[in-house]
């Protein structure tokens, strides 16, 4: 596959002494066993939902016909290094070789409340995307808080009918606009959760796709006490249910703080880092 050749071809000019691997490229990881080079299996959500997904059912037997058996080139890693918040991993008993390093996210701190609303449904475009965001946009239209909706390069801002209280934008760093935010309304992307709740911010989460991590994220932050999960294809009336109750004070609020400071004091970046240079 691609990347395999890909890392055999850089492999035989330039030797390294470890390789760290995206968990997803297959191809890559049997380069690096192949070469006997020491390498490091790089998570970026739930290793969890790796496994699962991945690591059986039938993308595991599409993947293992093309001779990549994900869980058994996982279990083959010196390290793997999952970069979720060590609380919420479902993964247990995790493999041997398996560290829980935290988050990767900017620096933060808790967010001023009472704050803007920040929506955000992925920056990849998938079918349903624009109506799913006008739901959202007509369920906050006339909440007391000003809204800001980033769509990244996946819809045009123009897409959007927005009403006076909603400012609709194109990309922007979620880094410049969580420190003044009350609530994010998202899709359940890993990233944007971790960052969301490192500012102490509470979720409203409309999983966009079925198959990917965003359900399983949704439900671990919903049990934890920190988010509500709500089907994309919900109403106006059921978002806005929602909102109002993340708006307001109450335990989803604590539960948030909670996660926010565990995961500014877990440094994800730094430890996996002490991992990588502990196999040199």
């Amino acid at each position: 596959m691609g990347p395999g050749r890909d890392v055999t071809d850089l492999l035989r000019e330039f030797r390294c002494d470890v390789a760290v691997v995206d968990c997803m490229l297959l191809g890559a990881f049997a380069a690096v066993q192949r070469a006997g080079i020491r390498h490091v299996s790089l998570v970026h959500t739930f290793y969890g939902y790796m496994r699962r997904e991945f690591g059986a059912g039938s993308l595991n037997a599409i993947a293992t016909l093309n001779g990549l058996p994900p869980r058994r080139l996982w279990d083959r890693a010196d390290r793997v290094l999952v970069t979720a918040l060590p609380s919420l991993e479902p993964l247990s008993p995790l493999p041997p070789n398996t560290r829980v390093v935290g988050p990767v996210v900017p620096p933060a701190v808790p967010a001023r409340s009472p704050g803007r609303v920040l929506v955000s449904l992925s920056s990849l475009h998938y079918p349903g995307q624009v109506a799913t965001l006008q739901s959202v946009v007509d369920a906050v239209a006339d909440l007391p808080l000003p809204v800001v909706v980033t769509t990244g390069n996946s819809v045009r801002p123009d897409e959007i009918r927005a009403p006076g209280n909603v400012d609709v934008r194109g990309y922007v760093p979620h880094a410049e606009l969580m420190p003044a935010a009350s609530l994010v309304i998202g899709h359940g992307g890993h990233g944007t959760t971790m960052q969301a709740l490192a500012h102490d911010l509470p979720l409203v989460i409309l999983p966009a796709f079925d198959r990917s991590d965003q359900p399983l994220v949704g439900s671990v932050l919903q049990r934890a006490g920190a988010a509500a999960v709500v089907p994309r294809q919900a109403g106006t009336a059921v978002i806005r249910a929602a909102v109002d109750r993340l708006l307001a004070p109450g335990p989803h609020r604590t539960a948030a703080a909670r996660l926010g400071a565990e995961i500014r004091t877990t440094p994800g970046a730094a430890a996996a880092a002490s991992e990588v240079e502990s196999l040199l």
